[in-house]
């Protein structure tokens, strides 16, 4: 739940006037998300749907697609639906123990759409700083991070 969280807190700080969709299949989640400021439209349901998913997406987005897909849930199957979300030329990032990197790589063949996959590796310079810059400048996600720490 953090995870999703700290990385929607990141492109608020980084790249002004980036919309935001989170979707997820808890509407609680959704709730916090858009009640702290980090998300400015939600999508509630189940990211391996790609058909629903894609949907919903193109209504949020007026058949746009996304720049941008960060998948970072932890459920399997959910490349696919990464893909078809992103606008061709768009970028996947997978950020997620649960990718199928096989899955991810023949996805854009299954889907025919041409983005680029990145996939997260965990590490990256500068980044305890930026945690650090994302919870002095975000209280709502100070706050959140606390709760989740302390639900376990």
């Amino acid at each position: 739940a953090t995870k999703p969280a700290a990385a929607m807190a990141a492109i608020r700080n980084k790249a002004a006037g980036a919309r935001i969709i989170a979707l997820d299949r808890n509407a609680d989640s959704l709730d916090r998300m858009m009640a702290i400021g980090l998300a400015d439209t939600t999508i509630e349901t189940d990211a391996a749907w790609p058909e629903t998913v894609l949907g919903r997406v193109a209504e949020a987005t007026s058949g746009e697609l996304c720049d941008v897909v960060l998948n970072c849930v932890n459920v399997p199957d959910t490349e696919a639906t990464s893909i078809v979300c992103a606008r061709r030329g768009g970028t996947v990032v997978f950020y997620s123990m649960a990718t199928r990197f096989d899955q991810a790589a023949l996805g854009t063949d299954a889907t025919d759409n041409d983005v680029r996959l990145i996939i997260g590796n965990g590490i990256a310079e500068g980044q305890a700083e930026l945690a650090l810059e994302l919870f002095r400048g975000h209280a709502g996600l100070l706050g959140y991070f606390r709760e989740c720490t302390l639900a376990g």
